[in-house]
């Protein structure tokens, strides 16, 4: 993709958006360096594709009662460990609110996925699955945020703030680098940020940045829902 050269005010970088896999895809086998092949060698067979996670029942949490009374909400991350059988064996939070992880590990507990057979001559293996919800206290609702594949279309940022090089950072070089995973709500406004990445003393201007981008709303089935994409800001001392 070409990337286009946006001009910068003295003291001002912008934030470039960047798709990037997210933590949870399954990886692919990179191809087999050829040149380093015995001459007349076979070619290795291709990797099999990981399965595809299909989740077969569960619902969503419940919005506790005593945080949707309080107004609390917020983002809960937890990764699933699933059987051969598509049973969830197994939950570890990875972002949470006390007042709201039990509820969400409840409802995972009783999900189930699709059993995938394992491959001949090899044992059942366990699955991993990572999922968000918003628990929205606005209107007391918890929505399961949608990952943005880095390969297909990416959600339009309808407003953008540019991040200020922070100042004393000039021993740092050139430029800093923020990743974060961000999640987004309904409306398009980012409601969570978490660092996956950065360099040294540029993640607050990172944030300050990021926390005021906005999204036209991602639409599933015809209804607005939260997304996860993760975003890489580029953040380059003025000249």
């Amino acid at each position: 993709m070409r990337q286009s050269h946006l001009s910068v005010f003295r003291g001002v970088v912008s934030g470039i958006l960047i798709a990037i896999a997210p933590a949870s895809a399954m990886s692919q086998t990179p191809p087999a360096n050829r040149g380093s092949q015995p001459a007349g060698a076979p070619a290795a067979a291709p990797a099999a594709a990981a399965p595809t996670l299909e989740r077969t029942a569960g619902n969503l949490p419940r919005f506790p009662d005593e945080a949707r009374q309080r107004g609390l909400g917020g983002v809960v991350t937890l990764e699933l460990t699933i059987d051969a059988a598509g049973t969830v064996t197994n939950v570890h939070a990875l972002r949470s609110i006390p007042a709201l992880e039990a509820a969400a590990v409840a409802a995972v507990r009783d999900w189930h996925y699709a059993p995938v057979p394992p491959a001949r001559g090899t044992a059942a293996a366990t699955r991993k699955a990572t999922v968000v919800f918003q628990f929205d206290a606005a209107n007391s609702q918890v929505l399961e945020a949608r990952r943005i594949a880095p390969q297909g279309p990416q959600p339009k940022k309808t407003k953008q703030m540019l991040a200020v090089y922070p100042p004393g950072q000039e021993s740092k070089g050139t430029s800093g680098q923020v990743i974060f995973d961000i999640v987004v709500n309904a409306a398009g406004r980012v409601v969570d940020m978490q660092v996956k990445k950065a360099t040294s003393g540029f993640e607050s201007a990172a944030r300050d940045a990021v926390r005021q981008w906005e999204y036209e709303p991602l639409m599933v089935g015809g209804k607005p829902v939260p997304f996860v994409a993760t975003v890489t800001l580029i953040i380059s001392r003025p000249r």
